[in-house]
């Protein structure tokens, strides 16, 4: 696999992104899906695999969503975010051993 996707490595829960009880993603979802309570999760943050980049690391110390509660009564989106703490560097492996 070349890509991993960082909530479900350290993401806690479902991390449904688009959900009804969200009110500005409530009528959009109503017309599309017309299934009452409908959640899902559309936003993901991927993070490249070893195989991907043998020379570097990407390693995920956490995941939750973002954006997902109003303030002062306004929704941001119509979907919430997901933010991924990530500790990202080089890995060199030295070679043991002749060439």
């Amino acid at each position: 696999m070349l890509y991993h996707d960082a909530w479900s490595i350290a993401g806690d829960g479902p991390g449904w992104t688009w959900l009804a009880d969200n009110p500005v993603a409530n009528q959009t979802i109503d017309q599309i899906v017309r299934q009452p309570g409908h959640r899902r999760r559309i936003d993901y943050v991927f993070v490249g695999s070893w195989h991907a980049h043998p020379d570097a690391h990407c390693r995920v110390e956490s995941a939750r969503l973002a954006f997902d509660r109003p303030t002062d009564g306004v929704w941001p989106s119509d979907h919430f975010g997901v933010l991924a703490d990530l500790d990202i560097g080089t890995s060199r492996f030295e070679s043991s051993g002749s060439a």
